[in-house]
């Protein structure tokens, strides 16, 4: 049974490249298996060495079912959220039960995807490329201890709250820095620039970097901050984690299905509110919540209190992610799945009544 795989292609990363390895090392899975490859996608650029037997459309896979002989077609959107239009990014709730399988970043998205479609829903987070980023050693004595945050081109990673609570957490020190690497320019984060410009120990940065550039600033940290008012999945901050970066992450979503707390320092969400739209952040609707400042500063004191514990934290991290939240663990677990897709006429029917998942979630 030979088969051709329609898949979303994953977009606006923190760095130049950061999806090439989806591309490069999914099209060489499917060369194994048989399979060929249509990859979709829908912003940013798209890699310029993409193997000749991968068609490249923009839009999800369902929007160009008219146009293939796909005999399988498997979604992977990037971004679910109720505070983001449907039609804006999924097309039509028709649309996701045209496709024969779903991938879910995370549990909090499967569940949200099974109000709207009947298919099978697989969870599988994309992994980052551990070829690319390995543990680095750090020095938790050197001055200044820096917390760096470092983001892609989204609005709902609470970046605002992040220097607020620096702030709180370190009123008088001067042996402290933050670092805001955003990854490119929009007027919220100027406006960010411009009100933190009296505080030297905030360094606000819109450059967009090489892999390599961002080893380096990831190098230089001795925390990785990562809150967020909506779910999203990061691959910033498994490159953090990759390289021995202890983090502090917001206690919901994938963050908390994922990563253990032997990796991370886990703080809570406030009762408060966001409207985005107040904000100013297009093309969003709704509301989102908003970072209990004082929980997230107390946690960044207690980074910088206990550096031993911080350092234990990052080593067991790089491994952990390694083994489960790498590129390559997550083409494993697609490969045998499309294996036995292969071998079994009835498996994707099966499925719709067993789903698989990949990894164990981390909710207490």
């Amino acid at each position: 049974m030979a088969l051709k795989l329609a898949i979303s292609f994953l977009s606006e990363a923190q760095y130049s490249g950061a999806w090439k390895v989806f591309g490069d090392d999914f099209v060489e899975a499917a060369k194994r298996l048989g399979i060929d490859t249509v990859l979709f996608h829908y912003g940013g650029e798209i890699p310029n060495d993409i193997d000749e037997r991968v068609e490249v459309y923009r839009g999800a896979p369902w929007d160009s079912k008219r146009r293939s002989d796909a005999l399988l077609y498997v979604a992977w959107p990037e971004l679910f959220s109720e505070a983001v239009d449907w039609s804006d990014y999924l097309g039509s709730i028709e649309g996701i039960n045209s496709v024969d399988l779903c991938f879910a970043d995370s549990y909090t998205i499967a569940t949200w995807l099974q109000k709207f479609t009947t298919r099978p829903i697989i969870v599988c987070p994309p992994g980052y490329n551990s070829k690319l980023f390995a543990y680095v050693e750090r020095d938790y004595e050197r001055k200044p201890f820096t917390f760096l945050f470092a983001g892609a081109l989204v609005d709902h990673l609470a970046f605002w709250e992040v220097p607020q609570a620096f702030a709180q957490a370190f009123p008088e020190e001067d042996d402290v820095r933050l670092i805001m690497a955003l990854g490119g320019e929009r007027g919220s984060w100027g406006r960010l620039a411009e009100e933190w410009r009296h505080d030297e120990r905030v360094i606000v940065d819109t450059r967009r970097r090489s892999h390599e550039e961002m080893l380096d600033l990831f190098a230089q940290a001795h925390c990785f901050v990562r809150p967020a008012c909506a779910d999203n999945v990061s691959l910033t901050t498994l490159e953090a984690l990759a390289t021995g970066l202890p983090a502090i992450f917001t206690s919901h979503l994938w963050y908390r299905e994922f990563i253990p707390p032997q990796a991370c320092y886990f703080f809570r969400l406030s009762n408060s509110w966001l409207n985005v739209k107040e904000r100013g952040f297009w093309p969003y609707e709704g509301w989102w919540r908003v970072p209990d400042m004082g929980n997230l500063s107390s946690k960044m004191r207690e980074v910088y209190e206990n550096k031993d514990l911080a350092k234990q934290k990052g080593r067991f991290a790089a491994t952990y992610v390694r083994k489960y939240l790498s590129w390559e663990a997550a083409l494993g677990r697609m490969c045998k799945l499309f294996s036995k897709i292969l071998e079994d006429d009835d498996y994707l029917q099966k499925l719709q009544s067993f789903p698989l998942e990949f990894l164990p979630a981390y909710f207490s």
